[in-house]
């Protein structure tokens, strides 16, 4: 048994230059787990060549970990995964969990998992990402089982530092007319690189709202307590049942 990771440990695999996962992450995970991390590397200089090297490294980086007693790894990078046909995505992790021997949790297939247990079809998109991307992630979510009745893209920066890491005050404010218009049954907001927790603790008791990094740590806290995806833990996550204190209590400090 590890000292700081009683009841089990994770291994995150991020993009290089991502400054919010790791930080919402160690919010959201569960008290007694445990978060290794090892970075996803690439010199490619456009974003979209830096996804698909994400993707074919993702084997190699798992080793990283070395023998450390992982319950499950997380790929969090969800823009990697809309350059993957659904159907060889799922084959694609399902031989890296058996080369491996513990389960992969992608950020796509957390959504697809959450979407699945709340057995709600329409939904709405909130998307941070550049045009390429963007398309890639509503052919993604378009053709992926759901009825996609409205996206909001957030206004992008200019910025050479990728400016998905600086939007979530553009969430924030502007989410709440997007869902009173909005008919969707649930929102997702795209993006492993948005900081989010704000927005959702701001959304609770309204439409639900789900992100990336949510979704992630609500599958992965399944694995390491062996229970099953259900609305009703889905929901107790979304509002911020067992992380909120602890998002309260960063931002105060």
């Amino acid at each position: 048994m590890l000292e700081y990771a009683r009841k089990g440990l994770l291994g995150l695999l991020t993009p290089q230059a991502n400054t919010t996962v790791e930080a919402e992450l160690s919010i959201l995970v569960p008290p007694g787990v445990g978060l290794l991390t090892s970075r996803l590397i690439s010199k490619k200089k456009s974003m979209n060549e830096r996804l698909l090297e994400y993707i074919d490294q993702i084997e190699e980086n798992l080793e990283n970990f070395a023998n450390a007693p992982l319950k499950a790894a997380i790929f969090a990078c969800t823009g990697a995964s809309y350059f993957l046909e659904k159907r060889h995505e799922k084959d694609y992790f399902q031989q890296i969990e058996k080369n491996c021997g513990y389960p992969i949790i992608s950020a796509t297939t957390a959504i697809s998992d959450a979407l699945d247990s709340l057995s709600m079809r329409r939904i709405a998109l909130i998307s941070p990402y550049g045009n390429k991307l963007h398309e890639k992630a509503i052919s993604y979510w378009g053709g992926n089982k759901f009825d996609l009745v409205a996206i909001k893209r957030l206004e992008q920066s200019n910025s050479d530092f990728h400016p998905i890491y600086s939007l979530e005050s553009m969430v924030f404010d502007s989410y709440e007319k997007f869902f009173e218009e909005s008919e969707a049954e649930v929102i997702v907001i795209l993006g492993t690189g948005l900081p989010t927790l704000r927005t959702l603790l701001k959304s609770a008791g309204q439409k639900i709202l789900i992100s990336a990094n949510l979704c992630l740590m609500w599958r992965a806290s399944l694995i390491i307590n062996n229970e099953v995806p259900s609305a009703e833990n889905l929901r107790e996550w979304v509002t911020g049942k067992y992380w909120a204190k602890r998002y309260s209590q960063r931002i105060a400090d």
